[in-house]
């Protein structure tokens, strides 16, 4: 018997063999998240960024750039938000919520497509000087919407 919240975790092998993973999943906060920015841009062609998958040194990287933080914000090549290393970004520019697209080079998660399709956000492009500017949250389908701010530690 269980009680609380958990993630649950497929992995499916090469080889056909598939790993059920369980974890707790932590109380949700009652404050802001703080974020930075990852260190070095991702490259938006990258066909990594598009898909779930355990190989991970990209967002790594980018959350050892910013200890002390509870998120990373990754940008790409061209200046563009992109995404956090476990989260999507909704931000609240000229009074409309807006999502990065994937053509910034971002994974599209489920809790993105829920908003696109049932019309609470719309993509667009998001610059690191607007986003920087903006109310945002950190969105995904295990936490839903969680506030952030960028720290300045």
């Amino acid at each position: 018997h269980f009680s609380g919240k958990y993630v649950l975790r497929l992995l499916s092998g090469r080889d056909g063999r598939i790993e059920c993973q369980s974890r707790e999943l932590e109380q949700s906060r009652k404050r802001a998240i703080s974020v930075g920015w990852a260190d070095s841009p991702v490259d938006s062609s990258d066909p990594m960024l598009f898909h779930k998958t355990d190989q991970r040194e990209v967002y790594e990287r980018a959350r050892a750039s910013q200890p002390g933080m509870d998120d990373t914000v990754l940008f790409n090549e061209r200046g563009e938000a992109t995404e956090t290393c476990i989260a999507t970004i909704v931000a609240r520019i000229q009074g409309e919520l807006v999502t990065p697209p994937l053509g910034s080079g971002l994974l599209p998660g489920t809790f993105r497509r829920d908003l696109l399709e049932r019309g609470l956000a719309r993509e667009r492009v998001i610059l690191r000087k607007e986003l920087e500017k903006a109310s945002f949250w950190c969105v995904n389908s295990v936490r839903g919407w969680t506030r952030a701010r960028f720290s300045q530690e």
